[in-house]
């Protein structure tokens, strides 16, 4: 699922035109994805969905300077 989700960002990234670092974006989503797996999420397919990366930035760049 890791990395059908990095492709899929690849290509959003792409299509939308973000100057958005890639390696920031899959940092968070491991830390969402471990968060997620300790409170009891087993759906991987879930938790590696790009409907999850406003959730992860979020959560990542509260508590780090980006």
């Amino acid at each position: 699922m890791k990395k059908t989700f990095e492709l899929e960002l690849s290509k959003f990234i792409r299509a939308e035109g973000l100057g958005i670092d890639k390696k920031l974006l899959k940092k968070a989503m491991d830390r969402l994805y471990h968060s997620l797996r300790k409170d009891g999420v087993s759906d991987t397919a879930k938790i590696w969905d790009l409907k999850n990366l406003g959730l992860a930035f979020e959560n990542y760049s509260g508590d780090k300077k980006v």
